[in-house]
């Protein structure tokens, strides 16, 4: 059976990272790494004597001074709360002016008795976890402050073990974090995301978040933002710039906490996409793919949704459908594959020009080689070949370079030569296949050939 002592050292090590038993050196090194981890100079001030005490060996009075920086790192939080018009946080620190003023000593006692219900319930500044932790803090407080609850002779003497452990959570579960955390802290990160002044772009987004309650959040915080953003995503009206900013938001999120952001994705999801209508569920889908490899977190169930709502959005924007059936999974890329066969050239340069995609070379190449003038012969070499290039496969490669020997608007094109400089400059052929295919088709003679052999010299050099 592991002793209490065992117990907490487990606990220490979780919270603090550590893998090995610490030396009282190393102790004293971690608490003054920790207290850096306290969000503002305040909060430090709190613990500092808990830490002296801890250093000189006075573990009752470390334990005591603990729970005192709980108490005051509690209302310290609840005057900022008041401060930002949170009516239940004024309501309180106006209890507690009145308390302090009429010098109640019982009406006090009761405040503290009740602050660690008030933190979990009310403001959700702790988990239930952290609660139950914390509540053996303020038990163990009384049997140091208090020799007369004891049933025995002997002064509690409480361990180091206990004292460091103490210290720890504190620090872990109350002063490192912002004063907002749970619902009030999602509500004012939700107006904060629906503000016309927040970023639309991911790497503003974590700059904005790191500055704020989401950059050392709880768990549960994290969570439940992920949640709502999702739902506001998903079901509320949004203009582009709206839309943008929350998707910013949701990738900052997932950038700033990805385990919690995946595991969110994975458990609610396809829960919040089960209830939406057809009509919705394609705003839905036009929305998630800002948000990456969403598709992986997609039950079996409303993948076939998905894949059935595409039959629609094809109907009303091919290019969209197949962009989004590319990212889907391998079912819905094989339909996509097939309307890429009879896509005119607009709707393939607007994929292009959207996303690079292997699947599109085919129909590419295809039009490419087809081209019935001089000017489409430009266009389609500099907007969809040399895009595509990095997927030309071989047998691609000697389709154009036929394709040029025998359609004289391509051969005589103006770009023709930075096409095929393009071609030669990838890693898919080396120089000695792609000459011969230049000899078999017979056009080492024409006018762009001196222009590729140019190229190729000055970039070997």
């Amino acid at each position: 059976m592991p002793s209490e002592n065992d117990i907490l050292e487990t606990k220490n090590k979780r919270i603090n990272g550590d893998a090995t038993m610490l030396t009282n050196k190393q102790n004293f090194d971690t608490i003054d790494e920790l207290v850096d981890f306290c969000i503002d100079e305040q909060a430090k001030q709190h613990i500092a004597e808990a830490i002296v005490c801890y250093k000189a060996g006075a573990f009752r009075s470390c334990i005591i001074a603990t729970w005192l920086a709980v108490v005051f790192n509690f209302i310290h939080k609840l005057r900022e709360l008041a401060f930002v018009e949170d009516k239940e946080a004024k309501k309180i620190i106006q209890e507690l002016e009145t308390i302090q003023a009429g010098d109640k000593v019982s009406s006090s006692t009761e405040f503290e008795k009740q602050l660690l219900n008030k933190a979990k319930d009310d403001f959700e500044l702790i988990s239930n976890e952290e609660y139950k932790d914390l509540k053996n803090l303020y038990n163990t407080r009384h049997r140091c402050a208090h020799p007369s609850m004891s049933m025995d002779d002997e002064i509690y003497q409480p361990t180091p073990e206990l004292a460091l452990h103490y210290i720890r959570i504190t620090i872990t579960y109350l002063l490192q974090h912002q004063p907002v955390q749970g619902k009030a802290a999602v509500k004012r990160l939700l107006e904060s995301v629906s503000s016309i002044y927040f970023p639309d772009t991911q790497e503003k987004a974590v700059i904005r978040f790191k500055h704020g309650p989401l950059f050392k959040a709880r768990d549960v915080l994290v969570r439940n933002f992920v949640i709502c953003l999702l739902k506001t995503l998903l079901n509320d009206e949004h203009d582009n710039n709206s839309k943008n900013r929350h998707i910013a938001a949701f990738n900052a999120v997932w950038e700033i906490h990805p385990l919690i952001t995946e595991k969110t994705l994975t458990e609610k999801l396809s829960d919040l996409i089960s209830p939406l209508g057809d009509e919705k569920l394609e705003i839905a889908i036009k929305r998630l793919r800002g948000i990456p490899n969403y598709r992986k977190f997609l039950k079996a169930d409303i993948r076939d949704r998905v894949r059935m709502c595409l039959n629609n959005i094809y109907s009303k924007d091919p290019t969209l459908g197949i962009l989004i059936a590319l990212e889907l999974d391998e079912k819905a890329r094989a339909v996509a594959v097939e309307h890429l066969k009879q896509i005119d050239v607009q709707k393939l340069l607007c994929l292009v020009q959207a996303k690079s995609h292997p699947d599109f070379v085919p129909r590419a190449v295809e039009l490419y080689v087809d081209s019935k003038s001089y000017d489409s012969a430009n266009t389609r070499g500099t907007q969809l070949i040399i895009p595509l290039a990095e997927y030309l496969t071989v047998k691609e490669i000697e389709i154009i370079i036929k394709g040029i020997s025998e359609n004289a608007e391509v051969k005589h094109s103006f770009k023709v030569k930075d096409v095929l400089n393009c071609i030669q400059s990838t890693s898919k052929i080396s120089k000695e296949v792609f000459d011969n295919l230049i000899k078999k088709y017979n056009l080492e003679n024409e006018w762009f050939f001196d222009n590729i052999k140019t190229g190729n010299s000055e970039k070997s050099l």
